[in-house]
């Protein structure tokens, strides 16, 4: 049973027991279940067995201890993370009543409900072989350097894929047991589609090119992995998809040559804030520190993803209320994730698409997207599910030019060589949309930034104010000194730039991430910020995402007013 709740708990605890404060629990999710956040066990990685043993020991111990059943671990997650995530469920007590129960137990990390999450598309009329969306990222000039590479896996986390389609059978790979990937919904080995979603991703990922048939993908040769997470409904939540990461990390830590996984789905909830405790953070970010490359739908709301408000729901005919809320995997801020909002034919943004200057990267063509649909059709579908893979296939090709470089270097390529244009300025980090062709042709930096040093790098506010950091980058000879920077919590502090680094302005009481980011690489740093008596947090607060002018020696005027403030 599903069910709309908000609940607020307070446990207050003394002793070893956890210490919890107050919190609203938001959002749709299975009603009576939770996901367990324990820490993993300690223990050699060359012992697996014994390892996935003590996993599963550990979980069905906090189960029984609140009269519930372990359903499932994740082994790779816990490997890779350190965190122990555990699928529990209750057949008499309500999920509310299970996370109070947890939180009172030694050892428990934190416990949520079993979030549900959905596709990111929005229907519209059939078409049929106008693929306008590759014209605009320069796809054709991109393929006279390279169509893609078989040895290049990609997962597609959605509904599963049609993997017999006439335009994407020669595409379709298999996962080292000799699978064509996994369906956390069934629990088995056949993730084929039984929506149509998952199907239309794949196609604009890597539909076979070049071969007479339907359409074209951004890759012309590839291998696609179907991880099943949604159902017919195009309905999942986060056990299953949290079990579909960690199908993918497995095989990726198993030697798979996994580079990009694209998740088109997106469930609003409370702000997480605390991203590592939280257990979809947790399976999110293991996979990014692996190395893959996640790229992730904005959603389809037509929302500031700082300022959350209500719309209305054509669909259902109803208003919905958004506000205190954001979703994910939309809002994770870890370093291997894309996260891409949608682009209309006239280049501004689609009348659906989310944005942020915070939280969304860059944009892509969604809107009338024509791709392959389940036997052997086609269809014209629209939704920032429609933009994400645009991104993830150019990833792809990427890889397959550049079989060397890192995730890092990858989304770099990609967020740096955007298409600037006033759409776009301020509604994305990046202020632009996709260009494949720039992303695969644009030259290395002959030096590129290497290391970015902030001061101060912690920060503590009292009440409403201001206060800078200075960033110095290394080499100072280094070719492009631009920085992007971004706060991760913009309800808490915003971040402008100035000519010798940033000015982080605090909004509310809370904790916020000041990231900066080198736009020509990897590199990158943080400023950790804490705000008391600035007042109670709340969804918003606007700004927090800038480029700075390339970036001198540190300047000593700086610190006047640093030290003025401080005083």
């Amino acid at each position: 049973m599903k069910k709309r709740i908000i609940i607020a708990i307070l446990a207050i605890f003394v002793g070893t027991t956890p210490l919890f404060a107050a919190e609203t629990v938001m959002g749709e999710f299975v009603d009576g279940e939770a996901l367990v956040v324990l820490e993993a066990p300690v223990l050699s990685a060359s012992k697996v067995a014994l390892f996935n043993e003590a996993v599963t020991s550990s979980a069905e111990s906090v189960a029984a201890s609140v009269g519930a059943q372990a359903l499932q671990t994740y082994g790779a997650i816990a490997m890779r993370s350190g965190k122990n995530i555990v699928h529990i469920r209750s057949e008499h007590k309500t999920t509310e009543e299970l996370i109070a129960e947890l939180e009172t137990i030694s050892g428990v990390i934190s416990a949520w409900p079993n979030y549900i999450s959905r596709a990111s598309l929005v229907p519209s009329d059939p078409k049929f072989n106008k693929q306008w969306g590759l014209r605009y990222i320069n796809a054709a000039e991109a393929w006279d350097i390279t169509t893609g590479e078989a040895g290049i896996f990609v997962a597609v986390i959605d509904s599963g894929i049609d993997y017999m389609h006439e335009d994407l059978a020669g595409n379709i790979g298999r996962d080292l047991d000799g699978n064509l990937g996994f369906d956390a919904v069934n629990k088995d080995a056949d993730p084929i589609d039984d929506h149509g979603h998952g199907t239309h991703v794949a196609g604009i990922i890597g539909a076979v090119g070049n071969n007479g048939i339907g359409v074209t993908g951004v890759n012309w040769k590839v291998s696609l992995l179907a991880v099943k997470v949604l159902d017919s409904e195009i309905r999942g939540n986060d056990a299953g998809i949290i079990a579909g990461l960690n199908y993918v990390l497995e095989q990726k830590e198993r030697g798979l040559n996994i580079r990009v996984a694209n998740m088109s789905l997106t469930g609003w909830r409370e702000p997480i804030l605390d991203q590592e405790k939280n257990p979809y953070g947790a399976a999110c970010k293991a996979l990014s520190d692996a190395g893959v490359i996640l790229v992730v739908a904005a959603g389809n709301e037509k929302q500031n993803l700082d300022s959350p408000d209500e719309y209305y729901d054509w669909s259902n005919f109803r208003w919905v209320d958004l506000r205190g809320k954001r979703p994910y995997p939309a809002c994770f801020t870890f370093e291997n994730m894309i996260t891409v909002g949608s682009m209309a034919g006239d280049r501004a943004p689609s009348s659906f698409t989310n944005f942020s200057p915070n939280f969304v990267h860059l944009a892509a063509p969604g809107t009338d997207i024509p791709s392959t649909w389940p036997g052997n059709e086609y269809k014209v579908i629209e939704g920032t599910s429609m933009a994400t893979p645009h991104v993830t296939g150019t990833a792809a090709l990427i890889a397959a030019r550049f079989p060397r470089k890192s995730a890092p270097e990858i989304k770099a390529r990609i967020v740096a060589n955007t298409i600037r244009n006033y759409f776009w300025e301020g509604r994305v980090v990046y202020g632009g949309y996709l260009d494949t062709a720039a992303a695969l042709g644009e030259p290395e930096p002959t030096v590129p930034v290497t290391a970015i040093s902030l001061f101060p790098d912690t920060l503590k506010f009292s009440g409403k104010t201001s206060l800078p950091v200075t960033a110095t980058v290394r080499p100072v000879y280094a070719d492009k000194k631009d920085i992007i920077w971004c706060s991760d919590n913009p309800a808490v502090a915003v971040v402008s730039k100035t000519d010798t680094g940033a000015t982080i302005t605090s909004v509310s009481d809370g904790k916020a991430t000041i990231k900066a980011h080198a736009l020509d690489g990897g590199a990158s740093a943080s400023v950790s910020v804490t705000v008391t008596g600035a007042g109670a947090a709340v969804m918003g607060g606007g700004g927090g995402c800038s480029v700075a002018a390339p970036l001198a020696w540190t300047s000593l005027l700086l610190f006047v007013p640093f030290l003025f403030l401080r005083r």
